[in-house]
């Protein structure tokens, strides 16, 4: 019988320390959380988690610290158990779109669709929410009349707001059929540094053309005076590599035009919906 006294006393004590422990290493990884120091303040969310698997609050902090940190496979993993937790829809609406936030970040735009589509539209607020959501998702998704479809269900927009959104899809879709990134990879090929200069970078067309045209003659000089064995081994590994460097930036200098398109046409549309809301 005292053995067991004791044995309880001591089941108790260490069960007194641990939940000690536990709170004094959740004040110390939330103020780093808030501190933005979030690399130091993982461990110690991670360590709550173990003992405390259901604290929906320390999973929280953890998920969006995975998330600050841009370890998205990470931050979903959690972002799901918390919404298994969950019981009502507001919650579970909030952690879709921080799962949505993952997948966008990692231009996984299809599974980001589906976290949005899983949102229920409970109130306006929602649901205006995740039609913003699905409108800058098809746009980057390069779906101009699906991300138009959706921004206008953002607001009951006036009918001059509504000739500007037009406008402003209008003139996205317009630059964007001029810089595309397929026809920039055709011409590289074709004619190497022309991607780039279709793209808008002059200087990297330029350098791409001197260096596979420097290239080919040095291969062709080689193949003339010694032998095409001895061309195809000294040289034609530099070659194959400037030719296609060459195409690779042409795709992605005409991605990156692309985007800083489609980023300012996002604030522009932005500053039709406060425009739309102040009125």
């Amino acid at each position: 019988m005292k053995n067991w006294i004791i044995y309880l006393i001591s089941f108790l004590s260490s069960v007194s320390l641990t939940s000690q422990n536990q709170t004094e290493s959740f004040q110390f990884a939330s103020n780093n959380f808030e501190s933005e120091n979030y690399d130091l303040c993982i461990p110690y969310f991670k360590r709550i988690a173990f003992f405390e698997s259901d604290n929906i609050t320390n999973l929280n902090y953890l998920a969006d610290s995975y998330y600050k940190t841009k370890s998205y496979d990470n931050a979903l993993v959690h972002y799901s158990l918390i919404y298994n937790l969950l019981t009502k829809d507001s919650l579970k609406n909030e952690v879709c779109f921080e799962m949505a936030k993952c997948y966008m970040s990692q231009e996984k735009y299809e599974y980001a669709v589906i976290e949005i589509l899983n949102i229920k539209e409970i109130n306006n607020y929602f649901k205006s929410r995740k039609n913003y959501y699905l409108f800058i998702i098809y746009l980057y998704k390069g779906d101009i009349e699906s991300s138009k479809k959706y921004f206008l269900k953002i607001n009951e927009f006036s009918d001059s707001n509504i000739n500007q959104v037009e406008s402003s899809f209008s003139r996205l879709e317009k630059k964007i059929r001029r810089t595309n990134p397929k026809v920039a990879s055709t011409l590289s090929m074709v004619l190497p540094g022309s991607g780039q200069v279709y793209s808008g970078n002059f200087s990297s067309g330029l350098n791409s053309l001197l260096l596979t045209t420097t290239a080919l003659s040095v291969f062709t000089i080689i193949s003339i005076r010694y032998s095409f064995i001895d061309a195809i081994l000294s040289v034609f590994p530099y070659y194959q590599r400037y030719y296609i460097g060459g195409v690779i930036n042409a795709i992605n200098f005409a991605e990156e035009k692309n985007k800083l398109i489609t980023n300012k046409t996002i604030i522009d549309l932005n500053n039709i919906i406060n425009l739309d809301n102040n009125n």
